[in-house]
């Protein structure tokens, strides 16, 4: 698979991975490999066709990863944002976890730049600017005290 494939694929698994956390968040579900299977093979469009696929290996690290690193990852992000977590929506907390998590542990090598334009992404499908800004700048903090 090419590289830009194989990108599309992760992006994929990121939006994914937002979803599942924001599902466990919300309604206390506990992501074992029977949800995390009925959740793979409900995720299509409304009309039948497939999205880009996620890469699912690629899910489960980002959705494992996470919860395993999740004291880590809060730490972080208490640091580097000027917002109390409980003030930020659920659905950008989540984005923040999956996005320190990836930003933290990056076993693919991929650039910072495209790890935070993905997530900046994921916060434009469901924010304004205002998010989006507050999404950009605690992952540009997050990544300049990792790099």
């Amino acid at each position: 698979m090419k590289n830009s494939e194989k990108l599309k694929h992760i992006k994929s698994s990121r939006l994914e991975a937002v979803q599942l956390l924001y599902q466990n968040q919300l309604a206390n579900i506990q992501i074992d490999l029977p949800y995390f299977e009925q959740f793979l093979s409900t995720s299509k469009s409304s009309n039948g066709q497939d999205f880009i696929k996620s890469d699912h290996d690629y899910l489960k690290y980002l959705i494992t990863g996470t919860e395993l690193r999740k004291q880590d990852v809060l730490q972080i992000l208490e640091k580097t944002s000027q917002y109390p977590l409980e003030r930020l929506e659920k659905v950008l907390q989540c984005i923040l976890q999956i996005a320190i998590f990836e930003l933290l542990d990056n076993k693919e090598n991929i650039s910072k730049s495209e790890i935070i334009s993905s997530y900046l992404d994921i916060t434009d499908a469901f924010y304004d600017k205002k998010e989006i800004g507050i999404i950009n700048a605690i992952l540009d903090k997050v990544a300049k005290s990792l790099w």
